[in-house]
């Protein structure tokens, strides 16, 4: 299926499946997270665009004032480009209206006792599908960067600090160190109710158990791959989205099941070229334009051909073995 991404720039995306075969609902929750890393993407590289030209001009107080005025809007733009909901809460609040709540109160309090433990706040990670209301809930944590203190910081200067008063008198988001778990960025995407297809018309490839695992860990490799690029994209860091993006997974040991490609039809590697070409001219991007809106139409480009590959082939195998669902529903656990 295909979804909106990035507002005018990931208009014709899907998702890389995680499986070689996977019922219907199961591509769907694949796509899903997709959609939900692209829009978190979306949101965060927004802001730190936004902040970073109203901190040039006007320095930390005219940063206040722009956060407050605009990243509920480019929240909004975002949720609605995207057809999701999005928005971020705090260990310790500036806005009232990022208190943690419901789900996004227990994952924070997850996230917390993993940043204590040694967890890098940047890394932490939880995405789970509420069932009830069929909705795929990701979030990823916030770390404080350096440029954040001056707000948010141990130290913020009075200059700063009675702005930020006259504006959110119940103000408690100060006294972070860098690098320390700020709060998590929060996702959630409607996933349709699996609907069985009225016969699956997808061309059959035929691998043995061995030939069939090893291209699910290869899917699997692309889309931790695109995961990897999104993220980079988001958070602006270039050399991680280059070396995401020009890197293939290399997930395949040598050994029986390393051949699964001789078996592959040749209509197969129509639709895999122009995905590598698409991810190469992302870190070629990534490299040096630096564009947002280029490398996010690069990214586009790659999720849209690795969907269509899904939508055309199904992979059968010559006898019985696990079934492929299992590996997404390992990855996407029903949700507190």
């Amino acid at each position: 299926m295909k979804r909106r991404l990035l507002a005018g720039l990931l208009a014709a995306a899907g998702g890389c499946s995680v499986a070689a075969a996977m019922p219907a609902d199961d591509a769907d929750l694949a796509a899903a997270q997709v959609q939900a890393e692209a829009a978190a993407a979306d949101f965060s590289g927004r802001l730190r665009q936004t902040l970073g030209a109203a901190m040039a001009e006007g320095g930390p107080v005219a940063g206040v004032r722009t956060c407050r005025d605009e990243a509920p809007r480019i929240a909004a733009d975002v949720a609605a480009a995207h057809g999701v909901r999005i928005g971020r809460v705090g260990v310790r609040v500036r806005n009232p209206a990022n208190a943690p709540g419901g789900w996004t109160a227990t994952v924070l309090e997850d996230f917390t006792r993993r940043a204590a433990a040694g967890e890098a706040p940047a890394t932490l990670l939880h995405r789970g599908l509420d069932t009830g209301s069929d909705t795929l809930r990701v979030a990823r944590g916030i770390a404080t960067e350096p440029a954040c203190l001056g707000c948010h910081g141990p130290a913020v200067p009075d200059v700063v600090a009675d702005a930020v008063r006259a504006l959110y008198p119940q103000d408690r988001a100060t006294g972070f160190e860098a690098g320390s778990l700020r709060g998590l960025l929060w996702v959630e995407v409607p996933v349709p109710r699996g609907v069985a297809r009225a016969g699956d018309g997808r061309a059959a490839v035929t691998l043995t158990p061995r030939q069939s695992d090893a291209l699910r860990r290869e899917m699997r490799g692309q889309l931790e791959r695109m995961e990897s690029a999104l993220a980079a994209l988001g958070t602006g860091d270039w050399p991680a989205l280059a070396a995401a993006a020009a890197t293939p997974p290399d997930v395949v040991a040598p050994g029986e099941g390393a051949d699964f490609r001789r078996r592959l039809p040749p209509r197969w590697f129509a639709l895999v070229r122009p995905m590598n070409e698409a991810f190469a001219a992302a870190a070629s991007e990534a490299g040096e334009g630096r564009r947002a809106d280029v490398a996010g139409r690069h990214l586009a480009d790659a999720m849209a051909q690795c969907n269509s590959c899904h939508a055309a082939f199904r992979v059968r195998e010559d006898t019985p073995a696990r079934l492929a669902a299992d590996d997404v529903r390992e990855l996407f656990p029903t949700a507190p």
